[in-house]
């Protein structure tokens, strides 16, 4: 007799997975968040299943991320987008869909490699959201080339990249990524986290969706550079029009106009060839405002402006690229090299490669230099070097001398001396472990963050991130969690944090430049992106530190954290009055707005350099001092010369002292001045380290259009950790402030004034 047996349950269709897209056509930023987007049919209907992207993290261990959930439709559909990061240049990815077991229905492996961005050149497909494109490869970059993101073709940026791979300076400053259209543009500003540089022209028709992800990139630092002409009323009409027509006062009846001299956008370019319309007129968009500086301007209208809108800023250019004449000037790769850099790049001789590493400090980046002070430990929770001779002094003295007299002297019995010598090796060591870890936490935090807060249209935003360094006494698998100061959910839409892993752009232990290895030895974490990117097992080891970053965003209406109501007068110095309505004191603040910085005098008392909430602060304040940007960054001061010879007295009694940048400073507020005014400052000629990582934080462009940032110190952490729902004590911990506030420059634009006088 034959038996047959039959399962309970057929097993459930395998899905078919047709579109699977990472990053910007197979393209990203290393440790940056990057967009993915997978397609699937032939799942049970209503089926709930989970996307998960297993990556490795800095350290070379693995990171399970959930991702994003989706439930399939009656037809079996299912459709997942989020963002996901990578914590090395090389290594695999392991794409995942996981059922309500957890188990796995559907994998594909993903090759990662570094990018060769001398020769990546962006593709565009105008059906490639359209048809099944399923990635095997992602390539990604390093943090040191300027990345532009092209929503369609832009004409001569091909040559331009051509033009800057020539010469090993700039080989590997560009990289040009594409997102194949406005279908395929990002709708959350996560995604853009990797992109320094947007470039609309010709078609804007992003959704509300994606122009708010844009609005709150631009917010937090990106530079937007719109190129529109004829198609006036399409960009009007749009979302991004419809944001930025108040800012640079386009017209909404009569958007367009018509011009034969484009002379201004030819010297814009020193040395250009020229640009010849052939007595046909090009139609231009009109820009009338006189807020946003302007750059480029003909009698009658400005050409090309630039505005300041939170910590970014908006590059409005009134004709089109990709129409002619401008589509076949000659000159048009160098016009967008200084569009994009705001300098002539081809010519430099100054060596920009990613392996320029510091080896004095093993730093190259500012970045690295912030991390290092966030693993810095306080000087009350390590021994020091005294306290360590003074242990081998009384150890010496417990084996030596001691023993001898109680052994040999007293007792008389030298046998002994194999039972005291290692009951005294035991009880020293038994007393340094005991004082060791008698005033120690089961786990600490060092931490530092920077808050930063933006106005624009009636609403102000607030962005906090913190950097963390988390040592544990025991080894484990840990639930790590991160919780918001209580004043933060005090706001008009509750604040949400993300919680990840956080890394070095170095070649160095936990840095992401490091090859992948032969993966001996890795561990697994896991996090959601459902819960904020909890880590539900992250693998600690005993005084091992481990590197964290929490952001926290939310908004607020106007006038809720900050009022202000400056203005540029044509002296350029600040009038008017801002106060904060943060509940903290400011501390060692400065205002920095054009080519000038605003501060305490050296005649201050201590309660002069504190700003306190709702306090008026206005540059007519007692005890407040003008001075010259970069000779205020570089701290540059008078000192009085000693003559040594006749001779010197002829000269002048007063010498200039520059003091140079300490590589070695752990003081955060140091770190992110510099880095928030790297350029201001000279670049790499004074600071010695690149400023790539946090490239983005960089505001010297804004302050020098309609803008100005008050930073300061202040005392009160802004995100605390959980280890297995308990809240870790936070050992050191310094918090920056950032306020980058909006100004009125005055009626009389300065540039306006010299063209009239010429």
């Amino acid at each position: 007799m034959q038996m047959v047996l039959f399962c309970g349950s057929a097993h459930a269709a395998e899905p078919e997975v047709r579109t699977l897209q990472l990053g910007f056509a197979g393209q990203g930023r290393v440790g940056a968040w990057l967009p993915v987007r997978l397609v699937a049919d032939h799942a049970e209907p209503a089926q709930t299943l989970q996307l998960q992207i297993v990556s490795l993290d800095p350290r070379g261990d693995l990171c399970e991320s959930v991702i994003a959930e989706s439930t399939a439709d009656a037809s079996g559909n299912i459709e997942f987008s989020g963002v996901f990061s990578a914590g090395r240049l090389d290594g695999r990815l392991q794409i995942r869909l996981l059922d309500e077991r957890m188990d796995t229905v559907w994998s594909r492996e993903i090759q990662c490699r570094e990018a060769e961005t001398s020769t990546a050149i962006a593709q565009f497909d105008t059906d490639f959201f359209a048809t099944n494109s399923v990635q095997s490869t992602l390539q990604l970059a390093r943090h040191t080339p300027t990345t532009i993101l092209l929503a369609s073709p832009l004409a001569g940026i091909d040559l331009l990249q051509e033009r800057l791979r020539d010469t090993d300076a700039t080989r590997e400053v560009l990289s040009v990524l594409s997102c194949h259209g406005t279908v395929g543009f990002p709708d959350t500003p996560r995604a853009l986290d990797g992109i320094d540089h947007v470039v609309l022209t010709d078609d804007f028709s992003l959704s509300v969706r994606q122009a708010q992800a844009l609005q709150s990139w631009v917010l937090q630092g990106g530079h937007l550079i719109i190129s529109c002409g004829a198609p006036a009323e399409q960009f009007l009409s749009s979302p991004v029009g419809q944001w930025l027509q108040p800012v640079f006062e386009i017209p909404a009846a009569a958007p367009t106009t018509t011009t034969l001299d484009l002379t201004p956008i030819q010297n814009f370019v020193l040395g250009a060839t020229a640009l010849q319309t052939n007595r046909t007129p090009v139609t231009v968009m009109q820009i009338p405002s006189r807020q946003p500086r302007v750059l480029a301007r003909t009698l009658t209208s400005p050409l090309l402006s630039g505005a300041s809108i939170g910590a970014g800023t908006v590059t409005m250019l009134a004709v089109d690229l990709n129409q002619r004449p401008l589509n076949s000037w000659l000159s048009l790769p160098q016009f967008l090299e200084i569009l994009i850099f705001r300098r002539p790049l081809s010519g430099e001789s100054e060596f920009t490669g990613s392996n320029n590493r510091i080896s004095s400090v093993g730093v190259s980046d500012l970045s690295t230099q912030l991390l290092a002070a966030a693993d810095l430990e306080g000087d009350e929770s390590r021994w020091s070097a005294w306290d360590i001779m003074l242990i081998m002094l009384v150890v010496l003295l417990l084996i030596g001398p001691l023993d001898y007299l109680l052994v040999v002297r007293t007792l008389q019995k030298p046998r002994l001396t194999w039972l005291t010598f290692p009951l005294a090796v035991a009880a020293a060591c038994f007393t340094i472990v005991r004082l060791s870890s008698s005033d120690q936490e089961q786990a600490r935090v060092h931490s530092i963050g920077l808050l930063d807060i933006t106005s624009h249209a009636g609403v102000q935003q607030l962005r906090a991130r913190t950097w963390s360094s988390l040592t544990s006494r025991e080894t484990q698998y840990a639930a790590i969690a991160a919780t918001s100061p209580e004043w933060l959910s005090k706001t008009r839409e509750p604040a949400r944090s993300v919680l990840s892993w956080s890394g070095r752009a170095e070649d160095v232990y936990g840095g992401m430049y490091r090859p992948g290895g032969a993966g001996l030895g890795q561990q697994t974490s896991r996090r959601s992106e459902l819960e904020a990117g909890r880590f539900e097992a992250m693998p600690l080891v005993t005084n091992g530190a481990s590197g964290f970053s929490n952001e926290t965003s939310t908004q607020a209406p106007a006038d809720t954290w900050f009022t202000s109501d400056l203005e540029l007068a044509s002296s350029d110095l600040l009038e008017g009055t801002l106060t904060h309505h943060l509940p903290f004191p400011v501390r060692d603040w400065i205002v920095v707005c054009g080519n000038r910085v605003y501060t305490s005098s050296d005649l201050a008392t201590d309660s002069d350099r504190v700003l306190n909430p709702g306090e008026v602060w206005s540059r007519k304040n007692d005890n407040i001092r003008v001075y010259e940007i970069r000779s205020f960054l570089r701290g540059v001061r008078i000192k009085k010369r000693d003559p040594g010879t006749p001779e010197d007295l002829l000269e002048s009694n007063k010498i200039q002292i520059s003091s140079p940048w300490d590589l070695r400073s752990r003081d955060a507020l140091d770190i992110l001045l510099m880095t928030s005014l790297y350029k201001s400052a000279g670049g790499t000629d004074f600071v010695k380290l690149r400023n790539d990582t946090l490239r983005r934080d960089e505001v010297s462009e804004m302050i020098n259009l309609n803008g100005a940032m008050l930073i300061g110190r202040v005392d009160e952490p802004l995100s605390a950790l959980q280890l297995n729902e308990t809240p870790v004590p936070t050992r050191t911990s310094q918090t920056v402030a950032r306020l980058l506030l909006p100004v009125r420059r005055s009626l009389v634009d300065r540039d306006q004034q010299a063209a009239t006088s010429e």
